[in-house]
């Protein structure tokens, strides 16, 4: 019986042994350069616009004069919480360029995207005047203009997001609430950094909403200003069209 259990006892330790031998086999075999293990498709993370255009960004525009050009500033100008500072290049892209969206976009930055159509003295009549004038050319442009006695009015005016210690929003936030003193420190800070195209539909707001009579000036000197610095020439009859409102 003794000699039983002893037999045992190596059957038992043979087993084991043939077991490890073949697990090593097999971790060999799924490390081996030759053998290669199925990996699940990465996906790519969506990319995500979170400041606004760069020079690079712009640049492409003005070149390319494209609506694909024009949508990526619109992106990035939405994601960053500026969408209303692409005004002046909306301008540009509807008066210069013939990209029908140009004409959408202007309309909806002076009505809070159609939301607030009397946010200015003026602005229910200038931007049905852009609207009726793409939608000849763009069926977005008909389908809004078409909408415009259906869609509620909330008299909420846009303001950018506030973020602690960023003076310059701060600036912008009470620029749109009609504060002249933050209005002028905007203006010079834009204007020394050669931005001045950003301050239209701040200088519109002024104009517009709170009479205030120099932004009539600053208006039509912002487009003088960049239609030279962006190469553009003369005014269109869209900028034309804008401008004759505040002289």
């Amino acid at each position: 019986m003794k000699y039983l259990y002893v037999i045992l006892v190596f059957v038992l330790l043979f087993s084991v042994s043939c077991i490890s031998r073949r697990s090593n086999n097999y971790l060999s075999q799924k490390t081996d350069s030759s053998f290669v293990v199925p990996l699940a498709p990465i996906e790519k993370e969506p990319i995500i616009f979170n400041s606004p255009p760069t020079e690079s960004d712009i640049d492409s525009f003005i070149v390319n004069k494209t609506p694909e050009s024009f949508k990526n500033l619109w992106y990035h100008y939405n994601e960053a919480d500026l969408l209303f500072e692409i005004l002046f290049f909306a301008f540009v892209a509807a008066d210069k360029f013939e990209i029908t969206k140009g004409y959408l976009e202007i309309a909806g930055c002076l009505t809070n995207y159609f939301t607030y159509m009397s946010i200015g003295g003026h602005s229910k009549e200038i931007a049905t005047h852009y609207l009726r004038k793409g939608a000849n050319k763009s069926k977005s442009c008909a389908e809004t203009y078409k909408s415009l006695s259906f869609v509620k009015q909330d008299a909420k005016l846009w303001l950018p997001e506030k973020h602690k210690g960023n003076s310059i929003l701060t600036l912008k936030v009470n620029s749109l609430l009609g504060n002249i003193d933050d209005y002028i420190k905007l203006k010079k800070y834009l204007i020394e950094n050669n931005q001045s195209e950003l301050l239209l539909y701040y200088s519109y707001i002024m104009a517009d909403r709170y009479n205030y009579k120099p932004a009539n000036k600053d208006i039509n000197d912002i487009f003088k200003i960049n239609y030279q610095k962006y190469g553009l020439g003369t005014f269109g009859e869209d900028t034309k069209y804008f401008c004759s409102f505040f002289q």
